[in-house]
Protein backbone atom coordinates (compact mmCIF):
# COMPACT_ATOMS: atom_id res chain seq x y z
CA UNK A 1 0.00 0.00 0.00
CA UNK A 2 1.41 3.10 -1.31
CA UNK A 3 -1.03 5.83 -1.00
CA UNK A 4 0.43 8.18 -3.13
CA UNK A 5 -1.86 11.13 -2.85
CA UNK A 6 -2.33 11.50 0.97
CA UNK A 7 1.92 11.43 0.03
CA UNK A 8 1.49 14.42 -2.16
CA UNK A 9 -0.71 16.69 -0.20
CA UNK A 10 -0.53 15.67 3.55
CA UNK A 11 3.04 14.83 3.36
CA UNK A 12 5.26 12.23 4.59
CA UNK A 13 5.03 13.16 8.46
CA UNK A 14 1.76 13.50 8.31
CA UNK A 15 1.33 10.13 6.98
CA UNK A 16 3.96 8.29 9.18
CA UNK A 17 2.25 10.08 12.37
CA UNK A 18 -1.14 8.05 10.66
CA UNK A 19 0.61 4.67 10.43
CA UNK A 20 1.59 4.76 14.03
CA UNK A 21 -2.11 5.77 14.94
CA UNK A 22 -3.28 3.00 13.00
CA UNK A 23 -0.91 0.21 14.29
CA UNK A 24 -1.11 1.24 17.76
CA UNK A 25 -5.01 0.42 17.50
CA UNK A 26 -5.60 3.16 19.85
CA UNK A 27 -7.86 4.99 17.14
CA UNK A 28 -10.35 2.59 18.44
CA UNK A 29 -11.59 3.14 22.17
CA UNK A 30 -13.40 0.42 23.01
CA UNK A 31 -11.42 -2.98 21.53
CA UNK A 32 -12.21 -6.06 23.56
CA UNK A 33 -14.64 -7.64 20.85
CA UNK A 34 -12.50 -6.91 18.18
CA UNK A 35 -9.16 -8.13 16.90
CA UNK A 36 -6.68 -5.87 16.24
CA UNK A 37 -5.89 -7.21 13.08
CA UNK A 38 -9.39 -5.95 12.07
CA UNK A 39 -8.48 -2.82 13.50
CA UNK A 40 -5.53 -2.45 11.79
CA UNK A 41 -6.90 -3.49 8.40
CA UNK A 42 -9.67 -0.93 9.14
CA UNK A 43 -6.96 1.59 9.52
CA UNK A 44 -5.80 1.27 6.18
CA UNK A 45 -9.02 0.83 4.58
CA UNK A 46 -9.23 4.43 5.36
CA UNK A 47 -6.24 5.22 4.39
CA UNK A 48 -7.03 3.79 1.00
CA UNK A 49 -10.33 5.80 0.86
CA UNK A 50 -8.68 9.38 1.86
CA UNK A 51 -6.38 8.06 -1.38
CA UNK A 52 -9.44 8.15 -3.70
CA UNK A 53 -10.85 11.39 -2.23
CA UNK A 54 -7.85 13.19 -2.85
CA UNK A 55 -7.68 11.76 -6.36
CA UNK A 56 -10.86 12.73 -6.98
CA UNK A 57 -10.84 15.78 -5.72
CA UNK A 58 -7.35 17.23 -6.67
CA UNK A 59 -8.01 19.27 -10.02
CA UNK A 60 -11.25 21.45 -8.46
CA UNK A 61 -10.34 25.34 -7.60
CA UNK A 62 -9.41 25.60 -3.88
CA UNK A 63 -8.17 21.86 -3.36
CA UNK A 64 -4.96 23.29 -2.54
CA UNK A 65 -6.63 25.78 0.22
CA UNK A 66 -8.35 23.04 1.57
CA UNK A 67 -5.23 20.70 1.89
CA UNK A 68 -3.30 23.31 3.98
CA UNK A 69 -6.08 24.43 5.97
CA UNK A 70 -6.52 20.53 6.77
CA UNK A 71 -3.23 20.38 7.73
CA UNK A 72 -2.19 23.26 9.75
CA UNK A 73 -5.84 24.12 11.41
CA UNK A 74 -5.35 23.56 15.17
CA UNK A 75 -8.76 23.89 16.06
CA UNK A 76 -10.43 21.43 13.67
CA UNK A 77 -9.95 17.75 13.64
CA UNK A 78 -9.10 16.28 10.56
CA UNK A 79 -11.77 14.33 10.56
CA UNK A 80 -14.06 17.32 10.05
CA UNK A 81 -12.25 18.26 7.32
CA UNK A 82 -12.83 14.28 5.48
CA UNK A 83 -16.22 14.62 6.44
CA UNK A 84 -16.53 17.50 4.04
CA UNK A 85 -14.54 15.82 1.22
CA UNK A 86 -16.99 12.82 1.36
CA UNK A 87 -20.03 14.91 1.99
CA UNK A 88 -19.06 17.18 -1.26
CA UNK A 89 -18.49 14.19 -3.23
CA UNK A 90 -21.92 13.76 -3.96
CA UNK A 91 -22.39 16.67 -5.88
CA UNK A 92 -19.22 16.36 -8.32
CA UNK A 93 -21.08 14.38 -10.70
CA UNK A 94 -24.22 16.29 -10.69
CA UNK A 95 -22.90 19.77 -10.93
CA UNK A 96 -21.11 21.66 -13.73
CA UNK A 97 -18.87 23.64 -11.07
CA UNK A 98 -17.63 23.17 -7.81
CA UNK A 99 -15.13 25.34 -6.11
CA UNK A 100 -13.72 24.79 -2.93
CA UNK A 101 -12.95 27.27 -0.05
CA UNK A 102 -14.30 29.53 -3.04
CA UNK A 103 -14.23 33.19 -1.23
CA UNK A 104 -17.14 35.05 -1.16
CA UNK A 105 -17.42 38.73 -2.51
CA UNK A 106 -20.14 40.00 -0.90
CA UNK A 107 -19.34 38.95 2.58
CA UNK A 108 -15.61 37.58 2.56
CA UNK A 109 -16.79 34.57 4.27
CA UNK A 110 -15.67 31.37 2.70
CA UNK A 111 -18.04 28.96 2.19
CA UNK A 112 -16.48 25.31 2.17
CA UNK A 113 -17.87 24.83 -1.27
CA UNK A 114 -19.30 26.99 -3.83
CA UNK A 115 -21.67 23.95 -6.48
CA UNK A 116 -23.25 25.38 -9.47
CA UNK A 117 -25.83 23.61 -11.57
CA UNK A 118 -26.58 24.95 -14.92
Amino acid sequence: MDFPKIKEYLGIEWFKNQINIIESAKWIEDTKWLKIESIISSGYFILEEIDKLILKFENLNGFKEWVEDAKNNKDKNFKDYLFELMSMQIFIDKCDLIEIKKENNSNGKVPEAFVKKE
